[in-house]
C-alpha cells in the first residue's frame, strides 16, 4: 500500500466538498472513476506546486499579493477550463460568482418579490461568519451528512428551476387550476427550503458558539427551527416567507379552495389559515425567491474571498 503525503491526505479528506462543488455544476453526480481522476489530477499539482520556490506573501505589497493571487487564479483556470481566456481572473471570477445573486431581469418572477432583501440578508449573514472566524467549521457541520443526500439535494436543484418556470408566465385571471399548480410548485419548493433552512439553522447555531453536526440537526422539526431563525436576525428575513400551516396544509391535502370567494383555506392540525388566489401565487413566488436565495449560500462565501482579493491594492 502506497502511503500518502499530508497534501495529499488533506485533499483526500476535502474531496467529499470538491466532489459535491462539481455536482453542483454539473447538475449530476460524479462517478468514483472521476472521483479518482480528479484526485490524481489534484494530487500532480500539489506536487509540482511543492517543487515551487517558497514565498512569503505576507510580505508583499498589496497590489503584489493582489498580482499573486490573480496569476494562481489564472493557472487553476488554464489548468480547469483551458477554453477560458480573460485579463483579470479575479474580477472574471467575482461577476462570475455574483451573477446568481444579481438583480434579476424585470420578466422575472424574482423581480416582483423581496429578492434584494433576501440577498441582501444572505450577504450580511455571510459577513458575519467571515467575521466570527467561523467559516472553516462550516463544513464541519453537515461532515456526517450522507453523500447519497448531497447527491439527492443537488440533483433535485436543476428540476426545481425547471418547475419554476412556470412562475414567469404572467397570468390575466388567476384561475383555480393555476392554484392547483401553485400547489404542486409550493410543497416542491418547501421541500428544498427546509434542507437549506437546516443548513442555515446549523451556521445560526455555529454563530452562537454551539458545536452543530447534521445528524442531531436533521432530527430537528421545521417549525421549530423556523421559528428559531425567525428570532435572529438576517436570517429571520430569508426564512419569513416559510408558512409552516400552509406547508402543512398542503402537504397533507387538507386545503380547500373556493371559487365564488376566491380564497384558500389552509388547515394544519392546530392553526389553520385563508388567503385569496392572488395572495397565495404572491406567498409561493416568495418562498421561491428566498429558497433560490438560501441555495447560493456557497457562491456568497466564495464572492467574499474573491471581493477580498480585489480589495487587497484599493
Amino acid at each position: 500500500m502506497v502511503t500518502e503525503s499530508p497534501d495529499e491526505e488533506q485533499l483526500r479528506k476535502s474531496m467529499p466538498q470538491l466532489v459535491e462543488f462539481l455536482s453542483k455544476l454539473a447538475a449530476r453526480s460524479i462517478t468514483r472513476t472521476e472521483r479518482e481522476e480528479l484526485f490524481t489530477l489534484l494530487s500532480t499539482i500539489l506536487k509540482r506546486a511543492s517543487k515551487m520556490p517558497k514565498v512569503d506573501y505576507s510580505k508583499l505589497p498589496h497590489r503584489e499579493r493582489k498580482r499573486a493571487a490573480s496569476n494562481l487564479l489564472n493557472d487553476l483556470l488554464q489548468v480547469f477550463s483551458p477554453e477560458i481566456h480573460v485579463k483579470n481572473p479575479v474580477d472574471w471570477l467575482a461577476d462570475s460568482l455574483y451573477k446568481p445573486l444579481a438583480d434579476p431581469p424585470t420578466d422575472s418572477y424574482l423581480s416582483k418579490t423581496k429578492f434584494t432583501q433576501y440577498r441582501n440578508a444572505l450577504f450580511e449573514i455571510v459577513e458575519t461568519v467571515y467575521a466570527q472566524k467561523k467559516h472553516n467549521a462550516i463544513d464541519a457541520i453537515f461532515a456526517d451528512m450522507p453523500e447519497d443526500d448531497f447527491f439527492a439535494l443537488f440533483q433535485s436543484i436543476p428540476k426545481l428551476e425547471k418547475e419554476l418556470g412556470y412562475l414567469n408566465r404572467k397570468k390575466d385571471r388567476v384561475t383555480k387550476k393555476v392554484v392547483e399548480r401553485y400547489f404542486a410548485i409550493y410543497q416542491k419548493i418547501s421541500t428544498f427550503f427546509e434542507k437549506m433552512a437546516l443548513q442555515f439553522f446549523g451556521i445560526s447555531r455555529l454563530l452562537e458558539g454551539v458545536d452543530a453536526k447534521y445528524t442531531p440537526l436533521s432530527k430537528s422539526k421545521l417549525s421549530d427551527y423556523v421559528n428559531s431563525l425567525s428570532k435572529k436576525p438576517y436570517f429571520s428575513e430569508i426564512v419569513q416567507p416559510m408558512n409552516v400551516t400552509i406547508r402543512n396544509s398542503i402537504a397533507h391535502d387538507r386545503t380547500v379552495i373556493e371559487p365564488i370567494t376566491r380564497k384558500i383555506k389552509f388547515t394544519d392540525k392546530r392553526e389553520s389559515a385563508s388567503m385569496t388566489y392572488e395572495g397565495f401565487v404572491q406567498t409561493t413566488r416568495e418562498l421561491a425567491a428566498a429558497t433560490y436565495v438560501m441555495s447560493h449560500f456557497d457562491n456568497a462565501m466564495k464572492l467574499y474571498i474573491i471581493v477580498q482579493i480585489k480589495n487587497l491594492a484599493e
